[in-house]
This record gives C-alpha cells, structure tokens and sequence, in this order.
C-alpha cells in the first residue's frame, strides 16, 4: 500500500547545504525543511531565496518534504501611458 503525501504551496526562505532548503507554507504558518527532487536535479533546475515551490510532504514526517515543482514568477507588466 502506498502512503499518502500531501502536496503543499511554500515560498524558499532560507537555502541549507546539499540542494535543501528552508521553505515556508503557504497554507499554514510552518517552516519545514525541503529536498530537491532527482528529477529537478537532472534538469537542472535552480531554485533561490523567494521562489514559489510545491513541496510533497509526508505523514510520517511532517518536519521535512520533497520540492518536486517550481511555480513561474508572476510578473507585473509595465504599464507605459
């Protein structure tokens, strides 16, 4: 049987040795700490202090998750008059 993740929304507050990281979710006021995902790593994706990320967390221990995506910045569009 397959243990259920739950997938949560965070930002990266603080980056730590070894592609982990400190991020904040969104959903809860928590801090756990996060890994890049292999897949992530193979394509090498860079992720820095204030990127917005899904992290995959997992039952038996709340306190660290796996960061499998991160989410495209949203910009703000010059408006010129």
């Amino acid at each position: 049987m397959k243990e259920e993740k739950e997938i949560y929304e965070g930002s990266i507050i603080n980056p730590l040795s070894n592609d982990m990281f400190r991020v904040k979710l969104n959903s809860e006021d928590r801090i756990i700490i996060g890994h890049i995902s292999g897949n992530m790593r193979r394509k090498s994706i860079l992720i820095m202090r204030g990127d917005k990320v899904l992290i995959e967390v997992s039952n038996y221990n709340p306190n660290r998750g796996r960061i499998f995506s991160r989410l495209p910045n949203k910009k703000k569009k010059d408006s010129k008059d």
